[in-house]
């Protein structure tokens, strides 16, 4: 493997990945919530009852299988971070690209758990407001269409920010450790920003932080392997775009 550590930086072939994967997201979700909302509402529909947010979890198997068929985007971005170090793509059971992706399926997955509360909300909502029977059904079922907002599409944006980034990154780390390994060379890694208005505070204090190459960021009050860590606080991973370079540490 050569060792050309010209690093990772925010790439068109980067943005594209996350484009395509939010559109595939948004259509997963849409094809998954048209059985949600078929089930949910059934009670109400059927027998003028409340609608029911634990029917949700007839429809996981379905969701499951959904994002099954996303896990080759992320393994795309993966690869594509790493080939951006080291000019080949990543050998197969790469360590470390396969628990990021393990976490971020563990995440996707557990999306059914997270609208089943958004439903409940939205019901405790209403009948705290007062709300009639109807309207009650009424918020539930806007809540449910895939295209009756802007909600879902964010959504999915929002996810393919955040899992296209932390995939790719790990792929940067993944190479980078690999170099590192094979050529005997110390290398650092380098914190970079989109270096635009929505990145937040924390990532822009830590633009340009360099550090070993198995050394932790410090971000905020968190310590973090790459952009996107997993293991770091929900704060400092949702819709994160940063990346990070490899450098010689000579």
């Amino acid at each position: 493997m050569p060792c050309d550590v010209r690093g990772w930086s925010m790439t068109d072939p980067r943005m594209q990945l996350e484009e395509s994967f939010a559109s595939k997201v948004f259509s997963a979700l849409a094809t998954w919530l048209a059985k949600v909302r078929q089930a949910v509402m059934s009670a109400w529909k059927v027998h003028r009852l409340r609608p029911d947010p634990l029917a949700i979890q007839a429809t996981k198997p379905i969701w499951i299988r959904l994002v099954d068929g996303l896990q080759e985007e992320l393994r795309r971005a993966a690869d594509l971070g790493f080939s951006e170090v080291a000019n080949q793509a990543a050998p197969k059971n790469e360590q470390l690209i396969e628990q990021s992706l393990a976490a971020s399926y563990h995440l996707m997955v557990g999306i059914p758990d997270e609208v089943q509360q958004e439903i409940q909300k939205e019901i405790n909502d209403a009948v705290n407001a007062g709300d009639s029977p109807d309207r009650i059904a009424a918020r539930v079922d806007a809540l449910l269409d895939a295209n009756g907002s802007q909600r879902w599409r964010n959504r999915a944006r929002t996810i393919a920010a955040t899992e296209i980034h932390r995939s790719a990154n790990s792929g940067v780390q993944a190479a980078g450790m690999a170099i590192s390994r094979l050529e005997s060379v110390r290398l650092n890694k380098k914190w970079v920003t989109r270096h635009d208005n929505r990145v937040r505070i924390t990532h822009v204090a830590a633009d340009r932080q360099v550090v070993p190459l198995n050394s932790l960021f410090t971000v905020g009050t968190s310590r973090m392997l790459t952009p996107g860590d997993p293991t770091a606080p929900p704060e400092e991973v949702i819709n994160c775009r940063c990346s990070m370079s490899i450098e010689d540490a000579t």
